[in-house]
């Protein structure tokens, strides 16, 4: 059942913060940025993950919600891989055009496809509990994927967690291949 799914995924979703404490240090002395370059690339990707959100919406009531996700979480694991090879700015750029996209299609149609498949077994009233515990596993396993992100580019250099956060979000988009598109949104 796509509640289970999802509850399983958020372990592999808290992987994305490997690479989170040592960002800005690998675009400094691998890619050669400033600091200014790198809010630039921050900034765009805000902007552009806001532009996206309305038509990544349009696209997962289309497409389905289940098949955006999965998209989604590709696209946000070879942005990450970009990251890693990037070695310009517009490589870098790059990469955050691909997460931003990555990120809109992910965004609403995750929790918009618990809610329709809480709703097709009658269970909405867990949709609180079941986010709240969705997230909280992502965040908790996040917290200790950051702590040892860090530790591992210190030993085996910033690749290592940077290319663990990658494979999380592969492994991410092949378990939730298996969700189901809930019929109460059935794009076809």
């Amino acid at each position: 059942n796509n509640k289970k799914v999802l509850l399983f995924s958020s372990f592999f979703r808290g992987l994305e913060y490997a690479w989170a404490p040592i960002l800005v240090l690998f675009m400094m002395s691998k890619v050669g940025l400033s600091i200014a370059e790198i809010f630039i690339l921050q900034a765009l990707f805000a902007f552009m993950n806001v532009l996206l959100e309305v038509p990544s919406g349009i696209i997962a009531d289309r497409l389905g919600r289940k098949n955006t996700v999965v998209f989604g979480f590709i696209l946000f694991a070879i942005a990450i891989v970009v990251f890693n090879y990037s070695q310009t700015f517009w490589h870098v750029l790059l990469g955050e055009l691909l997460a931003a996209i990555g990120s809109s299609a992910i965004s609403g149609a995750k929790d918009a496809l618990l809610y329709d498949s809480l709703k097709e077994t009658k269970q909405t009233d867990q949709y609180k509990k079941v986010t709240s515990t969705m997230y909280s596993r992502q965040f908790f396993i996040g917290a200790f994927a950051s702590f040892f992100g860090g530790i591992l580019a210190s030993k085996f250099g910033f690749h290592v967690p940077i290319l663990i956060s990658a494979a999380g979000m592969f492994a991410l988009a092949g378990i939730l291949v298996f969700l189901k598109e809930p019929k109460t949104h059935d794009p076809s």
